[in-house]
């Protein structure tokens, strides 16, 4: 130091100690040289930055930057932790014009903060220097010193930089954590002004060439199109750059390539040696420049196709004094100004504003509903990012409106660059337009041919997400399954809407993409791979014409929409008040309905809305659970939860309620449901010409749920029971050679993936396999680029500790029992298990080979089932009050039996049935025990498991008290406790019959007509039909409620509700029932809409005074939905089938009559007719606008018309009387609308008119002489209106009647 600092007597002492940091600096950066024997001392390399300095600030003066320090690449990723940047030759007044202009271009960022630092270092293309490593290249450029370094990047690079010394006047750092492959690489630079040189390497001088050495691109192509060369010649070739390739690594070779042009000549060269793979950052499209030493090479992939290859002695010369042009020869316009090459060669020049006007495309929707194939143009663009989309994905924004995927260049380097405010300059990049709705209008592509250059780097900070890598999942999942742009831009939509959804509660962040990648498999359909899927590089980089996965698009696939929960009852909220139409809810008869008549018809409505009819069907993802709190499962996620009504179907054709408790847990996926909401209002309207006042509407509230059946579920993760419940069915199917059995058709109703990832969730397997797989996979995915490996994700389905997967052909071996894995497999915890690493994992995940205390189960069939309700429970864990509970009545099997693991789903053993006779219990579910309510159906069979423990007395029924003689013989009961579980054990996990039991109080379902004319029928019935019509009753008892205690206990019930159903036979036409069920104080029941087939156990049959049944509910009612509606019924009626009767034989004594039959019979004569205005409000009569009645006195001012009519009619074979309503006496007598109008006036004026027959005449208590009298008794009496019946009388003329059979 001292000899350096006699050089510089002349200074004060604070330039001296200025200049002694320098050379501190200096000699901390001084390090060995890659090609060179010596290296410069660190005397040397301070002489150098003073001389440097000097000629960057004022040659003539002698004044030293006192005010900046200087700083080693070791002090500079060890010390600055946050961005800053480092301006020497700018003022204080232009930083802070710049900083403001960049903050001002995008206000939600921070500008750099400034350093004075100048940083000194060895720039250098070769790896880190290591004891145990090479000092080879990788193309990436670096600045270094002895111990650390630091990868960077400029805007104009030029290839004699590398190899030197150089001092930084001008640069951005931005810091970074280390990675583990490398831990001295930290941050990277990007240098915003050229560096200044310490030292000069005469290696990389380029020799000089003569001009007769060097050719143009033209006549490299007579050279590359001759059959027979001499070996050894070496071309000189000079050019423009057209496109640049970016640098790829497969199996561990890396390389690019590069094309020269000359007019419409084009050449590809190709960069393999490693040590010239530094070129990849000189070369810029548009610029001429001059490669000596290459080589003519065929390329045996492609068929023997010539291209240039760049050889060791190779040198590039970049020419400077080029204008920036495009392949065409014209500049590069600033801008949103994009150059459009079509296949004609012809350039077009467009805004993107102005072509999203003018383009023939544009309309209002986005995305067509239907898929649709595009081709892509290749442009060249030149804008800033504006924003970022999603980094680690490469979707990115560009001028506030133009988006760009990064996502089809496996290998971007220096992607950390790429952060709002970089003006960016792209090539050869594809031009997208709508190619989705989740992503901007214009779309540019990059693809292996494109090149992206950083023109100007930003000035803002990161804003902390990370940047592409290679390894990214969505990338990953891209080379795998060969994805198109708009599949990728769903896949990385469904990803962030996944991770939104459920993370951290089922679904670890780090399997997303494992769950995305199921869930894009199912939506998409079915394609045929074929050369327009798969993907060669060489092909892409290199060829003429161009064909990548990008030069044809399809628009909208896939066109499903990812619906969350809280989205879903949003919008089925919305929906349900806007195609609300009162009038629509209203029989033919609504305006002849007063007040009491007209609003219990408006009180209940429903609305139902099929996924697949809507323009975008929805997709909903899930956790299947039940919370103990209402009658049916929930599908939830993070963002709220929706009830279900699920069903199964056996055969495909009979239909049964869902059982299986496996389903709890699992993570699926519904595209085939329908989405119901039922409307509940309290209005007051006088008639129905005031139904469109929404003042008269008191109080509204709705429920949405959704209706599936469980076939159409698609599981993306099972829970522990489901995947040993698959990976049992498979082993069963494998060992028989046949097909499964036909009973479990329900429960194993999944496709093949499906069995396969429930073999690999209980399995193990090798993670070096899977790791080596994965790396075979991704090389051979950069060589084709149609690699389809369905373990390249590296992660099992429900793996959440990170263990390994299966194939599908695994026979490795498995325990006959899964050991019991700390799991929360129940409906009480939603089907949550915690993951071994600390986060929450998928469903049902089972978390490794924990040790277990044992168990006990035993086995049992339900032989009837009550319904939900509360009740005054008391037990030592339930406080005394009402309690949400529900009985049901087993047959229970054998003792119960130890375990060393939960059995959970294993097959039926026969020692299970085996050491007692089958004995009847009731259990009690209570309070958090009653989540299995939804899941046990009668006759289903289930292992009860009472886990942690190893005393069989826990689930063993106490016998019944006796004293002396006196025995008390009831059932006895067992209480369910709410740690314990329930496991469906379908057909086809019990290979031998259950014991044959005789059952004492066997449940006999009903038909709908045995309940009507069966004379041995109880007091309480079982059966089941079909739901014709559903309305709400009048509260007219008082009934107690608790609201209080509904709350506290969380469940979902109604007030005040007590509806009548009208329930059909499935079997026989015409036979009907009115069932008045009572819904007050108790869970609501969703899923009562006409068209559903339910099954009604334990109600109460009655007889009225007329003789018809009915049934009503008791407090042990049972309702559940066997089957769903039609999804055409809409919100109407459903009308079943009404058969055509003959009078005669509907009148025989004692014949089974059915309740509604179709009669086609001729009017013989009106007995009576009556017109009449009531009072909308009382029902008295309503007479020249006013209400007649005095005592009290009424003032309303509306009335309602009314006219009813009594015939009698002959059908040949008998005769009946026929009373006819208000809506079908006008036709009875043959009116027009402007007549029955007129006749409405008319009696208005009267009040009341009523004529009756007497004799062969029609008479009238009133004036007689009263012409509305006449004309009326003249009509009943003609031949308009009652005719006796002719052999020869057209079947035309008969008068068709829905009747109603009453004796």
């Amino acid at each position: 130091m001292d000899s350096f600092l006699k050089q510089f007597r002349d200074r004060n002492q604070a330039e001296l100690r200025w200049l002694g940091e320098l050379y501190q600096c200096a000699e901390a950066s001084a390090c060995p040289r890659a090609n060179c024997a010596a290296a410069p001392s660190a005397g040397q390399l301070a002489l150098s930055a003073v001389r440097g300095l000097q000629e960057l600030l004022d040659p003539q003066s002698p004044v030293m930057p006192l005010s900046y320090s200087f700083v080693s690449v070791s002090e500079l990723v060890t010390k600055q932790n946050i961005p800053c940047c480092s301006r020497l030759t700018w003022s204080t007044h232009q930083y802070r014009e710049w900083a403001r202009e960049a903050e001002q271009r995008l206000p939600n960022h921070k500008a750099l903060p400034r350093a004075n630092l100048l940083l000194i270092g060895y720039l250098t293309d070769r790896k880190c220097a290591e004891p145990s490593a090479t000092n080879g290249s990788d193309g990436t450029w670096r600045v270094r010193d002895q111990s650390f370094s630091v990868c960077c990047k400029a805007v104009s690079a030029q290839p004699n930089w590398l190899q030197q010394f150089m001092l930084f006047p001008s640069w951005n750092y931005i810091p970074q954590n280390a990675s583990a492959q490398n831990q001295q690489t930290r941050g990277f630079l990007e240098l915003t002004a050229p560096p200044v040189p310490l030292t000069l390497d005469i290696a990389s001088v380029a020799p000089e060439r003569s001009c007769s050495e060097i050719i143009t691109v033209a006549d490299v192509i007579k050279v590359l199109q001759q059959r027979r060369r001499k070996g050894g010649v070496r071309l000189h070739v000079h050019g423009v750059v057209s496109a640049v390739c970016p640098l790829l690594d497969i199996a561990g070779k890396s390389f690019f390539c590069f094309c020269l042009k000359d007019g419409e000549s084009s050449v590809p060269v190709l960069v393999l040696d490693v040590d010239h793979l530094c070129w990849q950052q000189c070369l810029r499209v548009g610029e001429g420049v001059c490669v000596s030493e290459l080589r003519v090479c065929a390329l045996r992939t492609l068929g023997g196709y010539k291209v240039l290859c760049v050889t060791p002695q190779s040198h590039l010369s970049t020419a400077q004094a080029y204008p920036d042009v495009t392949e065409s020869g014209k500049e590069v316009s600033e801008g949103k100004v994009m150059e459009v090459k079509t296949e004609s060669g012809m350039e077009v020049k467009r805004d993107v504003k102005r072509w999203r006007v003018t383009n023939p495309d544009s309309g209002e929707n986005c995305v067509p509903p239907t898929a649709r194939t595009k081709i892509s143009k290749m442009i060249s663009y030149k804008g800033v990012l504006t924003k970022v989309l999603d980094a680690e994905s490469g979707l990115f924004e560009l001028d506030g409106q133009v988006g760009l995927c990064l996502a089809y260049q496996p290998s971007l380097r220096m992607a950390s660059s790429l952060r709002p405010g970089v003006q960016i300059e792209i090539h050869n990049v594809h031009f997208l337009y709508r190619a989705s709705s989740i992503c901007p209008d214009v779309l540019l592509c990059v693809c292996l041919r494109s090149s992206l250059r950083v023109t100007n780097f930003s000035g803002l900070q990161p804003g902390g997400a990370s940047h592409p890598n290679a390894e990214a999942p969505a990338l990953r999942i891209l080379l795998e399954k060969n994805l198109g742009i708009s599949e990728y831009l769903w896949l990385c939509h469904c990803m962030k809407t996944l991770k939104e959804r459920l993370c951290p509660r089922w679904v670890r962040e780090q399997r997303v993409a494992v769950v995305a990648s199921r869930l894009l498999d199912l939506v998409l359909p079915p394609r045929q791979e074929g050369p327009n899927h798969r993907r060669d590089i060489y092909r892409e980089m290199l060829l003429e014409p161009h064909c990548c996965p990008l030069l044809e698009y399809t628009v909208g696939s896939p066109h499903q929409e990812l619906l969350s929960v809280k989205d879903l009852l949003l919008t089925m909220e919305r929906e349900c008040w806007h195609s609300l139409s009162l009038a629509s809810l209203l029989p033919p008869s609504g305006p002849y309905l007063m007040r009491t008549q007209l609003n219990p018809l408006l009180s209940w409505s429903f609305h139902s809305l099929p996924a697949w009819s809507t323009p975008k069907p929805p997709v909903l993802v899930g956790v299947l659970e039940s919370q103990g709190k209402g009658v049916c499962v929930r599908l939830a996620d993070q963002t709220g939860a929706v009830d279900c009504v699920a069903v199964g179907s056996e055969d495909g054709q009979s239909h049964c309620t869902a059982s299986n408790t496996a389903w709890l847990g699992c993570l699926v996926s519904i595209q085939r449901f329908t989405m119901v909401v039922e409307r509940f209002l309290k209005t007051d309207f006088p008639s129905w010409r005031h139904l469109d006042d929404e003042c008269h509407v008191t109080h509204r509230h709705c429920r949405v749920y959704i209706q599936f059946c469980v076939s159409d579920l698609q599981i993306l993760s099972p829970s522990a029971s489901m995947a040993a419940l698959l990976s049992t069915q498979q082993e069963q199917k494998a060992g028989d050679g046949g097909p499964k059995e036909k009973g479990a058709a329900e429960d194993g109703r999944v496709s093949r993936m499906e069995v396969t990832m429930a073999q690999k969730a209980v399995g193990g397997g090798g993670h070096r396999n899977r790791d080596r797989d994965s790396e075979q996979a991704r090389h051979e995915g950069l060589q084709g680029l149609a690699v389809t490996v369905g373990n390249s994700c590296g992660v099992g389905p429900t793996d959440a500790a990170g263990g390994s997967e299966l194939s599908a052909d695994d026979k490795s071996p498995r325990p006959k029992i899964p050991r019991l894995a700390e799991e929360r497999d129940g409906a009480e915890y939603g089907g949550r298990s915690s993951g071994a690493e600390g986060g929450a994992s998928e469903p049902g995940a089972v978390r490794g080979r924990l040790q277990s205390d044992g168990c006990v189960s035993v086995v049992f069939r339900v032989e009837s089932k009550q319904g939900l309700t509360f009740q005054n429970v008391y037990t030592s864990s339930v406080a005394s009050g009402r309690s949400l509970c529900f009985h049901v009545t087993v047959m229970m099997f054998g003792e119960p039996r130890l375990w060393a693991e939960n059995p959970r789903v294993h097959p039926l053993e026969a020692s299970e049935t085996m050491g007692v006779e089958p004995r009847e219990v009731d259990l009690q579910f209570v309070e958090k025990s009653v989540c299995w309510f939804p899941l046990l159906q009668v006759d289903g069979v289930y292992r009860l498991v009472a886990p942690h423990t190893q005393d069989p007395g826990v689930l063993c029924v106490p016998s019944a008290p006796s004293k002396g003689r006196a025995v008390l013989h009831s059932t006895p009961y067992l209480l369910v406790q709410p740690q314990w579980r329930l496991y469906t054990l379908p057909p086809s996990l019990r290979p031998a019959p259950l014991p044959m039991v005789t059952r004492a109080k066997e449940l006999v379902v009903m038909s709908v007509s045995q309940v009507l004319y069966s004379s041995s029928a109880s007091a309480l019935v079982s059966f089941q039909g079909l739901i014709t019509s559903r309305i709400t009753l009048e509260e007219n008892e008082k009934v107690p409620c608790f609201p209080e205690e509904y709350s506290e206990t969380g469940a979902d019930v109604e007030s005040s509700l007590n509806v009548k159903l009208t329930v059909g036979d499935l079997a026989i036409p015409g036979q009907i029932i009115h069932v008045y069920l009572k819904l007050s104080g108790r869970p609501y029941i969703p899923g009562l809409v006409p068209g559903a087939r339910v099954l009604l156990q334990y109600f109460q049959r009655s007889v009225s005074r007329t003789d018809s049944v009915y049934c009503r509910s008791v407090p042990i009612s049972c309702v559940t939905v066997t089957a769903l509606p039609p999804t055409d019924c809409g919100t109407l009626p459903v009308n079943l089938p009404v058969p055509a009767v003959l009078l005669g034989e509907w009148a025989l004594v004692g014949a089974r009559r059915c309740a509604v039959g179709r009669v086609r019979a001729y009017v013989t004569c009106v007995l009576y007719l009556q017109m009449q205005w009531v009072c909308s409000l009382c029902g008295n009569i309503f007479k020249q606008d006013r209400c007649v009645q005095k005592y009290p006195p009424c003032t309303s001012t509306i009335g309602v018309f009314q006219a009813e009519a009594k015939v009698a009619v002959d059908d040949g074979s008998g005769e009946a009387q026929v009373w006819i309503s208000s809506q079908m006496v006008s036709g009875l007598l043959g009116l027009g609308v402007a007549e029955w109008e007129g006749i409405q006036r008319l009696v208005k004026v009267r009040g009341h008119v009523r004529v009756y027959s007497q004799g062969r005449n029609m008479v009238s208590i009133a004036d007689a002489e009263d012409p509305l009298v006449e004309y009326l008794s003249s009509l009943c009496v003609s031949t308009v209106v009652c005719r006796p019946p002719q052999p020869d009388m057209p079947a035309e003329e008969a008068i068709p009647m829905y009747c109603r059979a009453e004796t």
